[in-house]
């Protein structure tokens, strides 16, 4: 008899689904609910009407909303709020089950845990929504009940492949809705690479949708999520952005506002005026005016800098000058502690402005200055470099300086890699937390609070422009490129709070962590406030670029 046992071999490898609990619920009003915690993984599978399941987590509630088709899955343990979400009839059927394994190698067949099934086999990820084929689920699950208490073998076989029948049913639909979600999801992102090359093409949400053979409310609703954005603002975005840079080298208006995808020109300025905060002519006229890039006849060899050390050495350049703060070793990123050459620069003060016979004496062939009050005055010691801090892009910072220099093709290659970086930064920040969150910036300074907007310092740049994280909808409307900031009393700090707060902190914070109102915010609460260090949040160079995209790439990936 063993002989023979062994010829068979082991039962193939199978899984089996075993039916622990089966409910049919039906809603009347909007008023029925019911509350329940899940004791084995569950099933909701709606056949009629509109449902909401409310699933209660540690620290919030969640509230899916399920339509006729509508399935979703619950891990044990899990309190429920099942409701009607509208006044008229709704009906479900409510599944809990185990889930055996045949045919394993060690020969033991056991029940597995649900949650090790999910990890491994994906098959029923919990608190998602997916939709099947109403008509088959609802005539499979009412056979399956009606017969479910039957006390014939045959019988109770039959509703045993009844089980198994509707999980393979909801399985595969569930393939066929991943499937479909992951098309939709590649098919908008070929169309924010299209709009990216095409923004001067005329482009419209309707044409973009039907390339992505989407209807047109699937593909915003999507587009947003990707992109934090609706469609007509991320499109304005790419074009004023591309016009800011041909307003720099001059030209006509109207050919400006064609070539990035304006055919009125007067719709182009008050478009780009409504974004920018002050007209086209305006802002070219201000660029103008604060940036002046001295003309170089030679590689200059002795620079002085009033900002922008970090830049300079980044480039191979050890200046012979600089401010006192870029040399105070908490300013300093690791990898510039270690140059043995920073001993070797002379201090030229402390603060605006700086010391013109300190200038003076160290005989500059170059100065890079931030500080337009200051600049006709160091331009008469030698040719003078003028790029104002707050009103310039920390990457064209590093590229105008690059250009001057003679290093271009250094600077173009740091940026390039760092856009890959910070690309590759979001696609995992959005893989953990989705779409539906928003972070805030805050800057604590002399006990007084700032919310940092889009176009501040302390990591603004790092957060909102290069990886593109979201910020709470006031502070978008309040805080632009003109209005960089806001000081706000401890009392409105809930409005502009997000559900990631990262705060860059001077001297003595007790005043703010030991505030009731601190204390009490949901970021807070929840382990989700980071504290920066202000000295390596406060600069713009390369050295704290790659720093801030690595503390908060760590602080949101946990």
């Amino acid at each position: 008899m063993g002989e023979w046992s062994e010829q068979l071999g082991r039962a193939p490898r199978s899984i089996s689904f075993m039916l622990c609990g089966m409910q049919r619920q039906r809603f009347l009003e909007q008023s029925g609910r019911i509350d329940f915690v899940t004791e084995q993984p569950m099933l909701i599978a709606n056949t009629r009407g509109s449902l909401t399941v409310t699933v209660s987590h540690a620290d919030r509630q969640e509230n899916l909303h399920l339509q006729q088709g509508e399935l979703v899955s619950l891990a044990p343990e899990t309190a429920i709020v099942l409701a009607g979400a509208e006044e008229s009839l709704a009906e479900c059927y409510m599944l809990s089950y185990t889930v055996q394994s045949v045919g394993v190698p060690d020969g033991k067949n056991d029940v597995l845990p649900a949650s090790a099934l999910s990890t491994c086999l994906e098959l029923f990820p919990h608190n998602t929504v997916w939709k099947v084929s109403s008509q088959r689920l609802s005539r499979s699950l009412d056979q399956l009940n009606q017969n479910r208490n039957s006390t014939d073998p045959l019988q109770q076989l039959a509703n045993h492949m009844h089980v198994q029948e509707c999980m393979m049913l909801i399985l595969l639909e569930r393939g066929l809705h991943t499937g479909k979600e992951q098309d939709r999801k590649k098919a908008v992102e070929r169309a924010i690479d299209y709009m990216r090359t095409a923004y001067h093409e005329n482009i419209t949400v309707d044409k973009l949708a039907s390339e992505a053979r989407m209807s047109r409310r699937q593909f915003t609703d999507l587009f947003r999520k990707l992109t934090n954005s609706s469609v007509t603002d991320y499109l304005t975005e790419l074009r004023i952005h591309h016009a800011k840079q041909l307003l720099l080298t001059g030209g006509h208006l109207s050919d400006i506002s064609r070539m990035v995808g304006y055919r009125d020109e007067f719709y182009f300025n008050r478009r780009f005026k409504q974004t920018v905060g002050q007209s086209p002519r305006q802002y070219a006229r201000n660029k103008h005016r604060q940036l002046q890039i001295a003309t170089l006849h030679s590689t200059p060899e002795r620079i002085v800098a009033d900002q922008y050390m970090g830049q300079l050495l980044k480039l191979g350049i050890i200046p012979v000058g600089v401010r006192s703060n870029m040399l105070q070793p908490h300013f300093l990123a690791d990898t510039q502690r270690h140059n043995s050459k920073l001993s070797e620069i002379t201090d030229i003060g402390e603060g605006f402005p700086i010391s013109l016979p300190l200038v003076s004496q160290l005989q500059p062939d170059l100065i890079v200055t931030q500080n337009e009050r200051q600049y006709e005055q160091l331009k008469q010691i030698a040719p003078t470099i003028l790029i104002p801090y707050a009103s310039t892009d920390p990457l064209e910072k590093y590229s105008l300086l690059g250009k001057v220099l003679g290093k271009s093709d250094m600077a173009e290659q740091w940026i390039e890699d760092y856009k890959w970086r910070t690309e590759q930064a979001r696609t995992q920040i959005q893989a953990k937390l989705g779409h539906d969150y928003s972070i805030t910036n805050l800057l604590f300074l002399d006990g007084k609070l700032f919310v940092q907007g889009h176009y501040a310092g302390y990591g603004s740049f790092s957060m909102y422009r290069a990886l593109q994280l979201p910020a709470p909808v006031l502070l978008r409307n309040e805080l632009n490129e003109e209005k960089l900031s806001i000081e706000i009393p401890l009392s409105a700090l809930p409005a502009y709070a997000g559900d990631y707060i990262f705060v860059s902190m001077y001297g003595d914070c007790s005043v703010l962590t030991k505030h009731e109102l601190w204390q009490s915010l949901p970021a807070v609460r929840e382990g989700r406030a980071f504290f920066c260090n202000p000295y390596r949040f406060a600069f713009e160079d390369p050295y704290s670029l790659d720093d801030q995209l690595e503390i908060i790439k760590s602080r949101l990936l946990g």
